[in-house]
């Protein structure tokens, strides 16, 4: 499970549904789409956000007119070629990110370690697991 350190902007709530801003510590904004917070959030809470490595998307290109609310600029750090999946590693700020995709995607992408690529998160694959200590 990848993990991003990240500190609540703003929380938006509608019934059962949370729009939970924040930003990273370089001033990535992220959305994160929740039923449940798993407690009262408020301005400045430092979270842990948690995103599991089938949910990430990989674009050479930064996205346009696309769904996803979240766009992370990384760099390929490693990847272990599997048969069936690659493991693809990610520098995203202080952070690593491992995204699990079919071999024959990162075999079409020709992805090598030093690219930039764009990780693409849709706001409700993105879990607050706890506050951040």
């Amino acid at each position: 499970m990848n993990r991003i350190v990240a500190k609540v902007t703003t929380v938006t709530a509608k019934d059962s549904l949370h729009l939970v801003e924040c930003h990273t510590q370089d001033n990535t904004q992220l959305s994160v789409l929740t039923l449940e917070l798993p407690h009262s959030l408020t301005q400045g809470d430092t979270l842990s956000l948690h995103i599991k490595a089938t949910a990430i998307t990989l674009s050479l290109k930064p996205s346009t007119h696309l769904s996803f609310a979240n766009e992370l600029t990384t760099t390929v750090e490693s990847i272990e070629k599997g048969e069936i999946v690659s493991m693809v590693t990610l520098r995203f700020e202080e952070q690593l990110l491992e995204v699990m995709v079919l071999r024959h995607i990162c075999d079409t992408l020709a992805i090598q370690t030093g690219d930039t690529l764009y990780a693409l998160l849709h706001a409700s694959d993105i879990s607050i697991l706890q506050e951040a200590v």
